[in-house]
C-alpha cells in the first residue's frame, strides 16, 4: 500500500489544551485513509529505543524543546517513516493548524512526487505550518540537516534553509491555493493570506473555498481555538461536534 501522503503533526504535552487538538485532527484525518496516514510526533524520555510508534503517535527518545528539539524529532520521525511506510509526500505540520483534505489531495496531484518541496512563504522561510516535502527530498533533509550551521534557528527555517542550499524545486500553494490564519494579533504583516482577527473572541465567519489550511492561535485564550476548530470541521466536512 501506498500512502498519498504522511502527516507528521508536531505534538507534546506541554498544554491541556492540546490532547481536545489531537482527538479533533483524529476526527477528520481519520476519515482519509489509507491515502493519508497521520502520526503526532512527540518527544519521551523514558522510553528504551529510539524511536517507538505507538497507535498514531510517534515517540521519539528524548526531551521537549524548540530548538533543537523540533527539527531533531522531525528528523528522526522522517527517518522512521522511510524504512517503515511506502509513501509519496510528507506533512509536516502542528497542533493547532487544520487542513483541508480535498484541496490537499489536489495538489499533491498537482506537483511531482520527487523533487519537490511546496507550502507557503511567510518573509523568508515556508511556514511550518504546512511544510511539504516529496519523500526523496525528506531523506535528504535529514541527511543534510546537521551539515549547517542552523541548529540556533525555528525548525521551518532550518528545513527552508536546507531546501534553498539543496536548490529544491519550490510548487508555490499559493498559486493554487490561500492560506488562513485565524489569530488575535491584528496589525501583523500577513500580506496577501486570508487573515481572520478574532480579538481574543469567538465568532462565526465565512471564508473562500480555496483555502488549503488554517492556522488557529489565539494566544489570549487557547480554549477559543478549540471552538473554532469544531467550527472549521462543521463547515468543511460537515462533523457536528458539542
Amino acid at each position: 500500500m501506498i500512502h498519498k501522503c504522511i502527516f507528521l503533526i508536531i505534538s507534546s504535552h506541554d498544554n491541556p489544551i492540546y490532547e481536545d487538538f489531537r482527538n479533533l485532527h483524529r476526527i477528520y484525518l481519520k476519515n482519509y485513509r489509507p491515502l493519508i496516514r497521520y502520526f503526532f510526533v512527540e518527544f519521551r524520555e523514558n522510553q528504551e529505543a529510539i524511536v517507538v510508534e505507538e497507535n498514531d503517535y510517534i515517540y521519539i527518545k528524548g526531551e521537549e524543546s524548540i530548538n533543537p528539539g523540533m527539527i531533531l524529532k522531525t528528523c528522526k520521525a522522517i527517518e522512521y517513516i522511510d524504512f517503515i511506510y511506502n509513501y509519496e509526500f510528507i506533512v509536516r505540520t502542528n497542533l493547532s493548524t487544520l487542513f483541508h483534505i480535498p484541496n490537499l489531495i489536489e495538489y499533491l496531484y498537482i506537483i511531482p512526487n520527487t523533487n519537490s518541496c511546496g507550502g507557503f512563504y511567510y518573509r523568508s522561510f515556508i511556514t511550518g505550518t504546512g511544510i511539504i516535502l516529496s519523500r526523496d527530498i525528506g531523506n535528504q533533509i535529514v541527511q543534510n540537516f546537521l551539515k549547517y550551521d542552523l541548529m540556533k534557528y525555528n525548525e521551518d527555517i532550518i528545513i527552508s534553509g536546507i531546501l534553498n542550499k539543496l536548490k529544491t524545486p519550490y510548487f508555490n500553494c499559493k498559486k493554487f491555493y490561500k492560506w488562513c490564519l485565524i489569530i488575535d494579533k491584528e496589525g501583523e504583516d500577513y500580506d496577501e493570506y486570508y487573515y481572520i482577527p478574532t480579538n481574543g473572541e469567538f465568532k462565526d465567519f465565512d471564508f473562500p473555498e480555496d483555502i488549503l489550511h488554517f492556522r488557529i492561535k489565539n494566544t489570549i485564550d487557547r480554549k477559543i481555538d478549540v471552538m473554532y476548530f469544531k467550527l472549521l470541521l462543521k463547515k468543511i466536512y460537515d462533523i457536528v461536534i458539542f
